[in-house]
């Protein structure tokens, strides 16, 4: 498990259990294993989020570089991270400026052909009588998990009442075989939106 190193500096830490219910067991005192010197970058890192790239044997760990850009860095062991590159800006973002918060599954688009998605958080939405700035997510796909395409358009926009012109924290949700993605909102509370099968959509 890993997760943002506690005061100072942003960076990530590294924790590891037998099962999901633990005991879980802080590697090092809690000695980051990932910092933006170890990664020779920029800004903080957080918002960890690896996968297991099987085919590879790696690990692929993806990192948020302040709240503009997305990094990943490679590991055969979880510990020692190399190869770090950024993968997605908030520059690239169809509108706004940012792109953080993000979560990548395997998960395949019908007529894309990819082996993975990305959902981002960013900003950019409009809605005068509540933000003119506000948070919405994003997607982008990829067929190695480190060159990815993204549409030029947002996947999901603050829709419901209770959302305040603000959602964040984009999780993938399969339920009968069908995507969802959820997310939290201004209000401090959990909503999901359901998405068509070509992520054209949601509802």
């Amino acid at each position: 498990s890993y997760t943002d190193e506690s005061g100072g500096a942003k960076s990530i830490a590294l924790a590891t259990a037998p099962a999901p219910e633990g005991p879980w067991t802080v590697y090092q005192g809690g000695a980051p294993v990932i910092t933006k010197d170890s990664l020779g970058v920029s800004g903080a890192v957080n918002a960890p989020w690896p996968i297991w790239d099987k085919e590879n044997n790696r690990m692929l760990m993806y990192y948020s570089q302040g709240a503009a850009i997305i990094g990943v860095a490679e590991s055969a062991d979880g510990v020692t991270f190399t190869n770090a590159k950024t993968v997605f800006e908030g520059k690239s973002a169809p509108e706004g400026t940012q792109a953080y918060q993000q979560s990548v599954y395997e998960y395949t688009i019908p007529g894309k052909g990819n082996k993975y998605i990305m959902l981002i958080t960013g900003n950019g939405y409009k809605e005068t009588d509540v933000t003119t700035n506000g948070k919405q997510i994003y997607y982008a796909w990829s067929n190695d998990g480190l060159t990815w395409t993204a549409p030029d358009r947002v996947l999901v926009y603050p829709d419901a009442p209770g959302d305040k012109g603000n959602i964040a924290s984009p999780r993938l949700l399969i339920k009968d075989g069908e995507p969802y993605v959820v997310y939290h909102n201004s209000n401090g509370n959990i909503g999901y939106s359901k998405l068509s099968a070509d992520f054209s959509t949601f509802t």
